[in-house]
């Protein structure tokens, strides 16, 4: 609000902005968190999907996905952070000191990356039904190289769609206020300049990355959804042209493994790309309800940026916002094993010195087989006839019968690395074989 021309009456219930608390809540822990942890989850993608083995085109896709949402994170956590330092949260319609002008810019750069990572849904749906209907012709169309050059266009698109956002920012900024000399161009020397920005940035980018968006989101589901048959059924004619007939029961055997693995892998694709583009509605609609109620409703109830309801609306607005680019690693982390089972070899590497150091660690404990008793470890290496000296293994053993594994529950792989210790201790002539035994290598 503009402090001018608007007297707040202070009450136990707001702050001295009058704002009720949720909103300074929101703006100070709860989207940070948020920012926080999509920007984290975002990097640990980025670094996951350099092991995991997939199609090098969706490689690339969601690489260029997850960039995108690891740089909305960064950004909108600078932004939250300049605004809750100079303005408690809530920047005063009208001002235009450095601060509230890095504040919007960051906001609709903020944006910018948001849209662009919107794009990237949408053309990783639509080269996905590609490849299904279009088979043999998309393998053509979509090498690793084009696939880059198409995830450029994506973002240089967004980045020139959003370049006159430094109109928006000054309009916004200066509607009510023409004292400033960086605005007075802008309200009196030039107003059909501002009266083209605002339309531009009103009507065009919010009609763009608003509607228009969840619509197309809206068509590539249907289209997902309708070409999984089809899907479905190219793998099961590839399946049927490895199978055998039977002479006698004139049964078709079961498909291959290769076979069941790339058709279980394909519907976790697909499953995971459908969940995408339901929960990025979900998440983008509180902003098209707001877009369109400040069209329509001309600023009233609740669609008033100026009121108590107005305030809340638009902070449960940015909230569903900064989820979008924070829930696909989870999503990743869930629906794949293979990706789980890197998060789990990147976590063993990162915390090895951890066994060594200490008798427990949080963070390496991520590496136990779940519902795997340390027994079965025990076992498994007394009956490997490699190694003489089992009396550390009797001793482990002992214990955990009477009942004493409550400090540490080694894994194989700290029973590996025991073996390798004790060799090596043992015998310096047998270092490599040792080494090749433990390890389960070839010398």
């Amino acid at each position: 609000m503009n402090n001018s021309k608007h007297v707040v009456i202070m009450t136990s219930s707001t702050d001295h902005h009058g704002n009720p608390p949720f909103v300074y809540a929101a703006e100070a822990f709860i989207q940070p968190i948020i920012l926080i942890f999509g920007f984290m989850t975002n990097i640990a993608s980025l670094i996951v999907l350099r092991k995991v083995r997939m199609n090098e085109v969706f490689r690339i896709c969601l690489v260029s996905l997850s960039a995108l949402d690891t740089l909305a994170c960064l950004v909108g956590f600078v932004q939250l952070v300049v605004e809750v330092t100079f303005y408690d949260g809530d920047i005063p319609q009208g001002h235009m000191d450095p601060p509230a002008l890095a504040s919007n810019t960051l906001y609709y750069i903020y944006l910018m990356f948001m849209c662009s990572s919107a794009s990237m849904v949408i053309t990783i749906a639509i080269i996905r039904n590609l490849f299904v209907l279009r088979p043999m012709k998309a393998r053509g169309w979509f090498s690793a190289g084009r696939t880059k050059i198409i995830c450029v266009i994506n973002f240089v698109i967004t980045l020139v769609l959003f370049a006159p956002v430094s109109l928006k920012v000054i309009s916004q900024s200066c509607e009510k206020e023409v004292n400033v000399s960086v605005c007075d161009w802008m309200n009196s020397t030039n107003p059909s300049l501002h009266r083209v920005g605002s339309i531009y940035l009103h009507y065009f980018l919010s009609a763009l990355y608003g509607p228009v968006t969840i619509i197309v989101y809206v068509i590539c589901f249907i289209c997902i959804r309708f070409t999984v048959g089809k899907s479905v059924k190219q793998l099961s004619i590839i399946a049927s042209r490895g199978t055998s007939t039977s002479g006698e029961t004139g049964v078709k055997e079961a498909p291959s493994g290769e076979i069941q693995a790339r058709s279980r892998t394909a519907r976790r694709i697909t499953k995971t790309l459908l969940i995408i583009l339901i929960l990025d509605v979900i998440c983008t609609l509180p902003y098209v309800i707001q877009g369109v109620g400040l069209l329509v409703a001309k600023g009233h109830g609740i669609f008033d940026e100026s009121s108590t309801a107005g305030k809340v609306y638009d902070v449960i607005v940015e909230i569903f916002l900064n989820l979008r680019p924070s829930y696909n690693f989870w999503l990743y982390v869930y629906q794949h094993p293979e990706f789980r089972v890197r998060i789990r070899s990147i976590t063993y590497r990162m915390c090895r010195p951890c066994y060594r150091s200490r008798t427990y660690c949080p963070c390496c404990r991520m590496d136990a087989v779940p519902q795997t008793p340390i027994r079965s470890a025990v076992n498994w290496s007394l009956s490997s006839p490699t190694h003489t000296d089992r009396g550390w293994f009797k001793r482990l053993s002992s214990r955990i019968q009477n009942g004493k594994n409550s400090v540490f529950v080694p894994t194989p792989l700290v029973v590996k690395e025991k073996i390798k210790s004790d060799d090596d201790a043992r015998s310096q002539s047998m270092d490599s074989e040792s080494e090749a035994l433990c390890t389960g290598s070839h010398v």
